[in-house]
């Protein structure tokens, strides 16, 4: 039994726990959510990842490279922020799609090319939607799919909003990690 199982039981807010989970639907019951990749996926990963020189060079040949680090609420920050991916630090990271699926003929690739939900695999929630899968999202990512970009519009607004990360701490408060909560797909 994990640990976190009964922390609601001593929240303070324990009407609004139980009032959450009492909804008829989940967001799992309309999408599917799954880590980004596996950690050999990762390091496969690793050695096809380049950096441009500036951000103009970026073009349809290219997937950009995206984790926990480049996700704001509703927005990449791709271009905007340094990628630190295992102990190498990169201003425009990406790779380049012949290369990607020349590596990858399995679940990771099905999830890049699709509309996605990337979502920080730690402390806090944030999404970003790649309506067009134009990221690689990396190893402490979690993808949630589906083909309906108006239920992945919909699951961005619930994942994003405060009541989201409100009920997370409160649900699983034992569990925190940095003000926020080591995210997997079931929780």
């Amino acid at each position: 039994m994990p640990p976190y199982t009964l922390d609601f039981v001593s929240s303070e807010n324990i009407s609004l726990i139980r009032k959450i989970e009492e909804q008829p639907k989940t967001l799992l019951s309309m999408c599917e959510c799954q880590s980004a990749c596996a950690t050999s996926d990762a390091y496969r990963l690793k050695p096809i990842v380049s950096t441009l020189n500036d951000e103009t060079e970026y073009c349809n040949s290219y997937f950009k490279i995206i984790n926990t680090g480049t996700i704001g609420k509703y927005f990449s920050k791709w271009a905007t922020s340094k990628i630190k991916y295992l102990k190498d630090t990169y201003s425009l990271p990406v790779v380049r799609k012949v290369d990607f699926y020349s590596e990858f003929q399995n679940s990771y690739s099905n999830k890049v090319c699709k509309p996605k939900l990337i979502i920080k695999g730690l402390t806090l929630l944030h999404c970003y939607l790649d309506g067009v899968g134009e990221y690689i999202p990396c190893k402490s990512t979690l993808v949630i799919q589906s083909e309906n970009l108006e239920i992945l519009k919909i699951a961005m607004a619930i994942i994003n909003s405060k009541i989201s990360i409100a009920y997370i701490k409160e649900k699983y408060s034992s569990a925190s990690y940095s003000r926020g909560i080591d995210l997997t797909k079931t929780c």
